[in-house]
């Protein structure tokens, strides 16, 4: 029960192969444990290959268990004897040997799509009360081996197998080529012109003023310097006078003290007082003060922390 046969030919050789018995598959890994690396590689095939064979050009070997070979004797050198060997042992010495590692793979590999065909055909009539998948999950299984399967398959055929089942692609691939290739044949629309800008006529120049006009038209001083306040003072000259017509800041600041001193009244001198004649200058003694500590003061890095001169607003 379970056990699928299939007719193979590789080159001269037709043979049937059949799915492997469960106490053949633990033979296989006993045999097999010695080799490492390629070597094992090679000899798990053949043990596979070697079982899997039940007819062999037209012989049927299913019901044979043991086959007879003649041997040289250890005993007697020169002569032969007579020994029974397994089926399995007497294939891979007297058939697989002569066999290219290629016809070996390609052997395995059909042996592993008959072991597929027995299991599908093992499920076929058996019904399990607790499915071993979800109709999520094979529903996700049966789409992507669909799309393995359209992948050979012309693009029209496809569309024609999924309308007859209800189903259809909002777009194939040829319609979006044919509309990208409209598309590039129409024409781009044009840029729209930039609107002229109507000429703005230029504001004509004011006219031009004499020295004279411009200070007439400033305002008079109405305080002094004896009252604590400074009198106001040109410190930009418009730009209309020319630079040889432009007055001194000097000549200006001495015409305006002059002016000031001649207008202000003088008060009366205390009894008993004598009232200076010459003006005292008054001079402030600067401390010098050493522009690399200056540096250090800005150049130091930002401190964290409270303030230490911050008084808290007292409360009443």
């Amino acid at each position: 029960m379970g056990l699928v046969e299939e007719a193979v030919t590789i080159g001269v050789c037709e043979f049937v192969m059949r799915s492997l018995r469960p106490d053949e598959y633990d033979a296989i890994i006993e045999e097999c444990k010695d080799y490492e690396d390629i070597a094992y590689l090679h000899a798990y095939q053949k043990a596979h290959v070697c079982r899997a064979i039940v007819e062999l050009n037209g012989v049927n070997l299913r019901d044979t268990r043991f086959v007879e070979s003649e041997e040289d004797d250890p005993k007697k050198p020169g002569q032969t004897k007579t020994v029974n060997l397994e089926l399995h042992t007497w294939i891979n010495k007297n058939v697989l040997s002569t066999w290219g590692r290629e016809a070996i793979s390609a052997a395995y590999r059909k042996l592993g799509e008959v072991v597929g065909e027995a299991e599908k055909k093992s499920k076929e009539k058996i019904v399990f009360r607790s499915p071993q998948e979800t109709d999520e999950e094979k529903f996700r299984r049966i789409l992507g081996e669909a799309r393995e399967a359209s992948e050979d398959l012309p693009e029209d055929l496809v569309v024609r197998i999924l309308g007859e089942y209800g189903y259809e692609f909002k777009t194939t691939e040829a319609e979006v080529k044919a509309a990208a290739e409209r598309l590039a044949d129409v024409p781009a629309p044009p840029e729209p012109e930039p609107e002229p800008v109507a000429a703005q006529p230029e504001p004509e120049p004011p006219p031009a003023q004499t020295p004279e006009e411009i200070m007439r038209s400033r305002q008079p001083l109405t305080h002094s310097i004896a009252d604590g306040r400074v009198p106001q003072v040109l410190r930009n000259p418009p730009p209309d006078l020319e630079p040889a017509a432009r007055p001194l800041r000097s000549a200006q600041i001495a015409d305006l003290e002059g002016e000031i001193a001649s207008t202000a009244p003088v008060p009366p001198a205390p009894a008993g007082v004598t009232r200076p004649t010459e003006v005292a200058t008054l001079e402030r003694k600067v401390t010098p003060v050493d522009p690399k500590a200056i540096a250090g003061i800005y150049e130091r890095p930002p401190t964290g922390g409270i303030n230490p001169r911050y008084r808290p607003p007292t409360r009443p």
